[in-house]
């Protein structure tokens, strides 16, 4: 069973940790087995770029399966799937690195959870990426929304 799959079958809050404008559930869910077997947290920087192209290649992919089987729903997650990969080109692109952070911060937190570390309530979904030419002022502009953990 993969890590998502145990995810979606958590009886608590659990999908509401994952409800992210800047990782899309609908990715997460469709491109689950690919995104687990990706070495997130320990990517370099310097492959960021190649992890970000992956990932695209592989929602191009799955748009493309979903819209050839011709079910209505499964078209219509297709063009969802479309709309994602777009958002994550715009969010992304520019900073790759972000996207392996993302990526890790998810993928750790789902593990927390599925440990039973967390409960699904003491979880911020939008940390402030510093921005060091604003002197540790908050960047609305590098802000990410990455699972992170936060402790009460």
């Amino acid at each position: 069973m993969s890590q998502w799959s145990a995810i979606i079958t958590k009886p608590n809050r659990a999908l509401e940790l994952f409800r992210d404008k800047d990782f899309p559930l609908d990715v997460r869910h469709h491109l689950a087995a690919y995104i687990e077997s990706r070495p997130w947290m320990s990517v370099p920087p310097s492959h960021a770029g190649e992890e970000l192209g992956g990932l695209i290649s592989a929602i191009k992919n799955k748009v493309a399966e979903l819209h050839g089987t011709g079910q209505v729903d499964l078209v219509l997650a297709s063009l969802k799937l479309s709309q994602c990969r777009d958002h994550l080109l715009n969010l992304y692109a520019k900073n790759p690195p972000l996207l392996v952070e993302t990526m890790s911060s998810m993928l750790h937190t789902e593990q927390q959870l599925l440990r039973g570390d967390i409960n699904g309530e003491l979880v911020s979904l939008t940390p402030v990426v510093m921005d060091a030419t604003t002197l540790g002022s908050p960047s609305p502009m590098m802000t990410v929304a990455s699972p992170m953990m936060s402790v009460a």
